[in-house]
């Protein structure tokens, strides 16, 4: 149950709870053949009568009895209700929303021209938005960056154990692959997995493309780029 839900059936119970101590109950009687059933504010404790056939239960309450349970359920429902009334923590959906919305930001900025659903798409596909894992070759985080990376200058400061940091370095290395391949979206997002210039082997037609960065690519819905491809371009250009 989320807490704002636990705190409306608290709210609820203190009611209750008010409601059962502000109320008097009148000394009646009931006439049920020839027994009376009398209650008199009070509480648990039973008598039994039998009648012919029938039994009847005599509930005799006790002003003392109602007035000490009504204030253990006050102050229990009160202490309950102060308890979640403390700062919220982040669940999974709140801090995944809170991560897409650095991706926007990041995404805004004028140097960048990737989209913020194609970040949201590699880390799917890199780590399942799984904070902090490792993957088989020493990758690290949401964006999977190698150690290499944060080994850089202008990365060394940062934290590799920062999600919000992964994904600013992540986006700024995913727009490298654009911009080294601008024309072709495919050969960007295959580079991001194999390295700039393993794509760029791959399409001057030195060097084919890795099993898994084939697969890694076909995994955003694209088709992986031609082996030779630029070669064949200049080629035909001739």
């Amino acid at each position: 149950m989320r807490a704002t839900n636990t705190r409306w059936v608290l709210v609820i119970l203190l009611l209750v709870t008010f409601l059962a101590a502000g109320c008097s109950l009148k000394s009646t009687s009931v006439k049920l053949g020839r027994v009376y059933v009398y209650s008199d504010y009070g509480l648990f404790e039973t008598t039994r009568r039998t009648v012919g056939a029938f039994n009847f239960v005599s509930v005799i309450l006790s002003v003392e009895k109602i007035k000490t349970l009504t204030g253990i359920l006050f102050f229990l429902s009160v202490f309950l209700l102060l308890a979640t009334c403390g700062p919220a923590t982040d669940t999974p959906k709140t801090r995944k929303q809170k991560l897409q919305d650095h991706i926007s930001a990041v995404c805004a900025l004028p140097e960048i021209t990737v989209t913020s659903n194609l970040v949201a798409s590699l880390i799917t596909n890199e780590s399942e938005w799984v904070e902090g894992v490792i993957g088989d070759d020493g990758e690290l985080g949401l964006m999977q960056l190698l150690p290499a990376t944060y080994k850089q200058k202008k990365y060394r400061h940062l934290n590799p154990s920062n999600s919000f940091e992964n994904i600013s370095i992540g986006i700024y290395v995913l727009q490298n692959c654009v911009n080294s391949f601008p024309d072709d979206l495919a050969a960007a997002v295959g580079a991001y997995n194999c390295g700039p210039r393993r794509m760029r082997h791959c399409l001057e037609g030195i060097r084919r493309l890795p099993k898994r960065t084939r697969l890694y690519i076909k995994k955003f819905g694209l088709k992986p780029p031609v082996y030779g491809k630029l070669l064949k371009v200049a080629k035909s250009a001739k």
